[in-house]
């Protein structure tokens, strides 16, 4: 019995053979292969079937200077660059940084995340406004332990005041050499003439807080703000350069990181 061959068999077994994967990269198991169907050739990658891969990449991300050090001083290479960059608030290593002769792959990265904490959330976005009596004393008893001056119990007194006087028309403020504010109020029932007296309220207060979670805490002072219309008395505080107690605790980090990886860093992006 005598094998025949058809034109058909001759072609599968050009095709099987044209369509066998040829290596392009011995050591990452990179080959080509070509697709019979329309001989189109694409390259495949067998990285996905190793037990690992064949080089870091990513970002990693840390909440601390310590732990930025940490990992850095693990996965470091010869060129390595920490970029930090205040406009941003961001602190970023790329571990495969390009060489002066070759270039790097640049898509391993370390992050330094600034993470703002609730305390510097809360007085930042309550800070240049107007608020009313009640609203601004349950701000102040909320945040009784970021106060460093006067001390708590002075504060929380001063918003139990103002909670007591919520109905009252005030009349006037005065400002007293002992650097505190005099408010002078009237209680009206019922149309008649009910008691009268006087609120004091300290004119800045010094915070002691935190601008990014893991750092510790800086002093800033807020002063008082208010305003009369009609016997209502609406109060708030303007925060002292907040911007700058921000930057100042950005480059404490930045200081950190750079002692922690033994790295200077460079002003900018990556």
């Amino acid at each position: 019995m005598t094998d025949t061959r058809t034109e058909t068999d001759a072609a599968l077994e050009a095709g099987l053979v044209l369509g066998a994967p040829e290596p392009l990269d011995m050591a990452t198991r990179l080959y080509s292969i070509t697709i019979p169907d329309g001989a189109s050739r694409e390259t495949l990658d067998l990285e996905q079937y190793r037990g690992g891969p064949y080089r870091d990449k990513g970002i990693r991300r840390v909440f601390d200077a310590r732990s930025f050090g940490a990992l850095f001083q693990r996965y470091r290479a010869g060129a390595s660059t920490v970029y930090a960059d205040p406009t941003t608030t961001s602190l970023v290593a790329v571990i495969n940084e390009s060489a002066s002769l070759e270039p790097g792959w640049r898509d391993h990265r370390l992050e330094l995340v600034f993470t703002p904490t609730p305390a510097w959330s809360r007085w930042v976005n309550l800070d240049g406004k107007l608020m009313s009596q009640s609203t601004f004393a349950e701000h102040v008893e909320d945040s009784a332990a970021d106060i460093v001056e006067p001390d708590a119990a002075t504060m929380l007194e001063v918003a139990q005041s103002f909670q007591a006087t919520n109905k009252v028309a005030f009349r006037a403020a005065v400002r007293l050499s002992s650097g505190q504010r005099q408010f002078t109020y009237a209680e009206t029932i019922e149309a008649t003439a009910g008691q009268s007296g006087d609120l004091l309220v300290p004119e800045t207060i010094v915070l002691g807080i935190a601008p990014f979670e893991g750092g510790p805490r800086y002093s800033i002072t807020a002063r008082l703000r208010y305003r009369l219309n009609e016997g209502a008395l609406t109060l708030g505080y303007k925060l002292d350069r907040p911007d700058d107690v921000k930057r100042n605790a950005f480059d404490e980090q930045v200081a950190a990181v750079e002692t922690e990886t033994g790295s200077p860093a460079i002003l900018g992006r990556p």
